[in-house]
């Protein structure tokens, strides 16, 4: 999961300070371009309905092939104690266009000043397939998961080794 898709990192230096509960001070000498304020009203039935919600808008577009989209997410495997990207699909084979990708800052208290050095991994964008297909729910094929859980007893890099197909993304 780490390696799957792209990194969206902060673009520069970020300094936004929550100066009240519904306002915030940029430092515009790099940020304020690529940062704003997500409406609170969007959000406003959402389980982070009290935390500010900031919107980055990265200076990169996607292209996919037709019938691909891109799955914009928290990055994977990170602490996301402070910062949690919110997950969106973009059909961006069609949708040519930047995508503004919201943020929650959690326990950003009134007079905090909230810094987001350049390059920190904001978000994970990883391509996906649009394609409809039906879930088959079926019996377990005892035999196979046997050879399976045989091959883990007997090596523990076998998921790697036999059943993992490596994805590039370039």
């Amino acid at each position: 999961a780490l390696t799957a898709g792209y990194i969206l990192p902060a673009p520069v230096d970020i300094r936004v300070c929550r100066t009240s509960d519904d306002e915030l001070s940029f430092d515009d000498s790099d940020g304020e371009f690529f940062v704003t304020r997500h409406a609170p009203k969007q959000y406003k039935e959402t389980h982070f309905k009290d935390s500010p919600v900031i919107k980055i808008d990265f200076p990169w577009l996607f292209k996919t092939p037709p019938g691909w989209s891109m799955l914009y997410t928290q990055p994977f495997n990170r602490d996301n104690t402070k910062l949690e990207a919110l997950t969106a699909v973009v059909e961006t084979d069609n949708y040519y266009n930047g995508v503004n990708c919201p943020i929650v800052v959690k326990d950003w208290e009134v007079g905090e000043i909230l810094t987001i050095p350049k390059g920190y991994p904001l978000v994970q964008a990883v391509p996906v397939m649009r394609e409809e297909w039906k879930l088959k729910i079926s019996s377990v094929d005892w035999s196979e998961h046997l050879r399976t859980t045989m091959a883990l007893s007997a090596n523990s890099s076998a998921y790697r080794d036999k059943f993992r197909e490596k994805k590039r993304f370039s």
